[in-house]
């Protein structure tokens, strides 16, 4: 078993547990959930994410799976950012060139990226961990109001102002005079 699939089994017992890991620019957060959870046995967990505990010959092995765990959020965080706000945006990567962000798969923190090419379109999944993507985004106009949708006009003081000198009988408190 790879040390990335030992990460995600890491985190999957951390979650199924009520813990809830997450990547919060550059921190690896570990938020307590609705379940309640010893002391004792949360501190465990969350020791167990960093694989080993070394021993006195090999110290340097303790933590030894945290980089992939940290990995493994920071794409999980990135994906749904991306999927979040950037779907449907233009994405550019030196290997491949312009395509379309199409979605995005937070359980393993890939994004789906479309691209034209001769044969019709083609999605990757692409890694934004070793990926050079940029997003560029678009800002898309607010959609014009339908007709029956607008709000009236506030009339203006010197429209008031007008209406009262041809007659009308509206006051500035819209009662007679």
């Amino acid at each position: 078993m790879s040390r990335n699939e030992r990460a995600h089994e890491a985190i999957q017992r951390a979650e199924d547990l009520g813990l809830r890991l997450q990547f919060d620019t550059g921190l690896m957060v570990v938020e307590q959930g609705a379940e309640t959870i010893d002391q004792v046995a949360r501190n465990n967990i969350i020791a167990g994410l960093g694989g080993s505990e070394g021993t006195p010959t090999h110290p340097s092995s303790a933590g030894c799976l945290l980089p992939y765990v940290r990995d493994l959020l920071k794409r999980r965080a990135m994906a749904a950012r991306a999927k979040e706000r950037y779907l449907g945006q233009k994405v550019w990567t030196p290997d491949l060139g312009w395509g379309t962000l199409a979605d995005a798969d937070g359980t393993v923190g890939h994004l789906i990226v479309e691209f034209k090419t001769r044969s019709g379109l083609n999605q990757i999944s692409v890694s934004p961990k070793n990926a050079l993507l940029v997003i560029a985004e678009e800002k898309k106009p607010a959609p014009p109001l339908a007709h029956a949708e607008q709000k009236p006009q506030r009339k203006g003081i010197l429209a008031l102002l007008r209406r009262n000198s041809a007659g009308s009988n509206e006051t500035f408190g819209g009662g007679e005079q």
